[in-house]
C-alpha cells in the first residue's frame, strides 16, 4: 500500500474514473479546473492510495481555512475496500492537518450512509451537535 500526495494534472484521470466506480463524481464540483484549484489552495492535502498494478484505489481530499479542516472525498474503490485504504488516508491527511494547526476538523456524510459513520467512529468521529446547512451556487 502507497499512501501518496496526488499530482496535478498526472492523477485526474485516474481519481475520476475511481470517483466513477464508486459513484462519487460530479463534473460541477471536480471538474478539471476545481480540482487545480483545490490543489493550489490546499497544497500536500489531496491524497491518494495507490496499489501496484492497480494505480489509484482511494483518495482523500483535506482542505484548512486556517482555523479549521475539512475532508472529502473519502473513497476506496469497492474491489479494494476492508484492506485499510480508507483508515491510512484518514490518518495521513490528520497528521499533515493537525500539522498545519487546525483546531477542528469536519466532515459530511450522508444521513442514511450508516456504514460510512461506522467507519468514522471507528477512526475516533463523532457527531457534532451542531445542524449542517448549505447553499449551492446558483446556476
Amino acid at each position: 500500500m502507497e499512501i501518496r500526495e496526488f499530482i496535478w494534472p498526472d492523477d485526474y484521470e485516474a481519481v475520476v474514473e475511481m470517483w466513477k466506480a464508486v459513484e462519487m463524481y460530479r463534473p460541477s464540483v471536480d471538474g478539471f479546473e476545481h480540482l487545480e484549484e483545490v490543489c493550489r489552495r490546499n497544497p500536500g492535502l489531496f491524497l491518494l492510495a495507490a496499489e501496484p498494478g492497480a494505480g489509484v484505489v482511494g483518495s482523500v481530499i483535506g482542505t484548512y481555512d486556517g482555523r479549521r479542516a475539512y475532508i472529502y472525498h473519502v473513497a476506496v474503490h469497492p474491489e479494494h475496500r476492508r484492506k485499510g485504504y480508507a483508515t491510512a488516508l484518514i490518518e495521513e491527511v490528520e497528521r499533515r492537518i493537525w500539522a498545519l494547526g487546525a483546531q477542528k476538523l469536519r466532515f459530511m456524510v450522508g444521513r442514511e450512509n450508516v456504514s460510512a459513520q461506522e467507519f468514522y467512529k471507528s477512526v475516533g468521529f463523532s457527531h457534532d451537535k451542531d445542524i449542517s446547512m448549505s447553499k449551492l451556487r446558483p446556476e
